[in-house]
């Protein structure tokens, strides 16, 4: 009986451990939807003035918010788990140290797979966001130019991308749901 007793009162301690953990990845999340939400806005609108520019800067706004998101997700596994991490650490490295203490986190096993799969919409996501840091110079636009004239922004495949920044929120809000109820459960 001590036991389950035991068991019960560090299964609350796990659920109740880091509301700010908590609160961080439901704040990044928000942040991810709302940019999502203005991009898709932006798309729709054929003759909005600037649209090709207002839908990279959105896609540049979701892709650091996306990581910023990945890394509060991150950061609230680990402190559950209570497993030191940097927040430069990567799902597989969470992985692996939760390995070593015997933790099985199947949410933590499907990202750790995501980031090592080049096909994955968490590899895409890395991927936008590295090609958006990579810019090396800085752009300028002169108000003679059109839209149709800035760096390849025209060739942008428009849908597919917002395509993907959707299916991969949805994925990513899907596994932290699942995470936490899980946690809820456990």
């Amino acid at each position: 009986m001590q036991s389950s007793q035991a068991t019960s009162l560090s299964q609350r301690e796990v659920q109740t451990l880091n509301p700010e953990k908590i609160a961080t990845t439901n704040q990044q999340l928000q942040s991810v939807k709302i940019h999502l939400q203005r991009l898709l806005q932006v798309s729709a609108e054929q003759s909005a003035d600037n649209r090709i520019a207002l839908i990279k800067a959105y896609s540049q706004a979701l892709s650091f918010h996306f990581v910023l998101a990945k890394r509060a997700f991150m950061q609230e596994m680990a402190a559950d788990y209570r497993i030191d991490i940097s927040p430069e650490d990567s799902f597989c490295q969470l992985n692996l140290k939760l390995q070593r203490v015997e933790i099985v986190c199947q949410q933590c096993v499907v990202l750790a797979q995501l980031e090592e799969d080049p096909n994955s919409w968490l590899e895409w996501l890395a991927g936008e966001y590295n090609k958006f840091l990579a810019l090396a110079s800085p752009v300028t636009l002169k108000n003679n130019l059109g839209n149709e004239n800035l760096i390849g922004l025209k060739d942008l495949p428009i849908i597919q991308v917002e395509q993907q920044y959707e299916y991969s929120y949805r994925q990513l809000l899907e596994l932290v749901e699942q995470y936490r109820l899980l946690m809820q459960e456990w």
